[in-house]
């Protein structure tokens, strides 16, 4: 409800904001409602699973793409403004431009990995890895990688479960806005971030991850912190032995330091080399037990990237942050459904999917007491004063809501009337009610 009301605000205040167009239908904004964004993200869905060429085409007078169902629920006009209007931050006007590259998406960012990280506690086994989302707009964190079939995109670090009814559920992601600074490897970076924020660290999970991640330091840092590591390695890196050698398929050899950091080499195809502080080098058959468990344990963001590729939500956009919240939006959805699994339930995401898009569109249907709707919403928007917003030049401060419990975690969003920080999800609903 407050998120829909967030986003409901900002939309508004930049489709007000922003000049008019010379497209007729684009020029005249009506205050959207609850009942027609529901319906709007409903519609989303659908495309996802009837495909035709060009968003039109689903509101074509030719018998052969027209839609009945969504020609019903909404005009191709309406829904081109809700697109062109999809805004979750504001800058107010003068203000400087915030030092976060992620600012028009961050309340969205934030809210999404509060919600994964309290709703679900994953098993033992866990994964980081890193998706690429394509993407050919112009953009200053853009990355390019010849090795991937879509070469250009945004580059987004997960963590992920690897086993059980919700593997590929994805707790916690960080897009990838340029490099940092600092004494640690980009690489080493962005597994720490990953694990603090999740509060994974000093649990006894089981990390894997592959060789771009993978190093000694890495593991040691992990071995420190309580948690176990087991990844494919490079061996180049810094500190790795330099006396491992293989010759024939099915050679092993292998060194373990005092630590309990087994360093392997295993020659199948190709070489492979392993590093893990849980594993000996026993084999399983012709296999070492290491490799075995690594495969298993990889899984993770690979089945969470492979569902959301089944049936996705139409995201054709050169502007970046509307092609990053539709992949997040998908991203919730394959998360809801491996929670809706590991509950007991049945059925295909395309199911799911399909039941989820009709509950989101309801009874809603153009022209159908819209104006009441809206003139309510318009209301409660005007009584709904305590916004969500952004602490300007990218700052952040220690949530007054979690230092309350005991908790030290500081946030980038705070609220507007209270001048507090507040986490995004849960804390700024639990704070203003009480």
């Amino acid at each position: 409800m407050y998120y829909l009301l967030h986003f409901l605000y900002h939309s508004h205040r930049y489709a007000v904001a922003r000049p008019p167009t010379a497209s007729p239908h684009m020029r005249r904004w009506t205050p959207t409602s609850q009942q027609e964004v529901k319906a709007y993200f409903g519609l989303r869905l659908l495309m996802g699973m009837v495909r035709l060429p060009s968003f039109r085409d689903y509101w074509s007078t030719d018998p052969g793409f027209r839609q009945t169902f969504m020609t019903e629920v909404m005009t191709r006009d309406r829904f081109d403004q809700l697109t062109t209007h999809l805004h979750f931050a504001h800058l107010e006007e003068g203000a400087p431009l915030p030092k976060d590259r992620m600012w028009k998406l961050r309340p969205v960012v934030d809210a999404l990995n509060d919600s994964f990280r309290t709703i679900f506690v994953l098993g033992q086994d866990i994964t980081v890895n890193k998706s690429l989302w394509k993407f050919h707009g112009r953009l200053a964190f853009r990355t390019y990688n010849p090795t991937k079939r879509a070469r250009f995109g945004l580059k987004v670090y997960k963590l992920s479960t690897s086993t059980g009814p919700a593997a590929g559920y994805t707790s916690c992601f960080k897009v990838y806005t340029g490099q940092d600074r600092g004494d640690m490897p980009s690489s080493t970076k962005a597994v720490f971030h990953l694990m603090e924020y999740d509060s994974f660290l000093d649990k006894g999970y089981q990390l894997f991850v592959d060789n771009w991640y993978t190093s000694p330091t890495l593991f040691h840092l992990l071995q420190s912190r309580k948690t176990n590591a087991v990844g494919t390695a490079q061996l180049n890196r810094k500190f790795m032995p330099k006396d491992l050698c293989v010759r024939r398929k099915g050679d092993v050899d292998y060194h373990s330091s005092r630590t309990g950091l087994l360093a392997l080499l295993w020659k199948d195809n190709a070489v492979v080399a392993l590093l893990s502080t849980v594993h000996t080098a026993a084999m399983e058959g012709r296999k070492p037990l290491v490799v075995n468990d690594y495969n298993v344990g990889m899984k993770g963001v690979n089945i969470g990237d492979q569902m959301a590729s089944y049936y996705p939500t139409p995201r054709r956009s050169k502007v970046w942050y509307r092609k990053i919240f539709f992949n997040l939006f998908d991203m919730a959805i394959v998360n809801a459904w491996a929670l809706h699994r590991a509950l007991g339930g049945r059925g295909s995401l395309k199911t799911f999917k399909s039941v989820l898009s009709r509950e989101l569109v309801g009874e809603f249907r153009r022209g159908a007491d819209s104006s009441r709707n809206r003139t309510a919403d318009k209301r409660f928007l005007r009584q709904w004063q305590h916004w969500v917003s952004e602490l300007p030049g990218g700052k952040r401060r220690r949530c007054r809501w979690c230092s309350r419990q005991g908790r030290r975690r500081s946030t980038h969003s705070y609220c507007e009337e209270s001048n507090v920080a507040l986490c995004t999800y849960g804390c700024f609903k639990a704070w203003h009610v009480e």
